[in-house]
């Protein structure tokens, strides 16, 4: 059973496939880098509210090719089910 499973998903973690996704998990950390700046002064911030929110951001980018802007507080219908 497993052997299936693994040679349906090998291709999907050739090399050249996960260099075709570093562009968007790029842009999207810088955004939330540019998001986590803003707690510097004081120190403190919520990890799950911004880890959450960028996995969907990438899920939804580099997964599915769809933008959800979890990470600019778009609260869509999907990230709503997310939660």
């Amino acid at each position: 059973q497993w052997k299936k499973q693994r040679t349906i998903i090998k291709p999907t973690f050739q090399y050249g496939n996960l260099k075709s996704l570093m562009p968007g998990f790029h842009n999207i950390s810088q955004e939330l880098c540019s998001h986590l700046d803003g707690f510097l002064e004081d120190g403190k911030f919520e990890p799950h509210f911004w880890m959450s929110r960028t996995t969907l951001d990438a899920l939804g980018k580099c997964g599915f090719g769809m933008d959800f802007d979890a990470l600019n507080g778009k609260m869509s219908e999907i990230y709503r089910a997310y939660e």
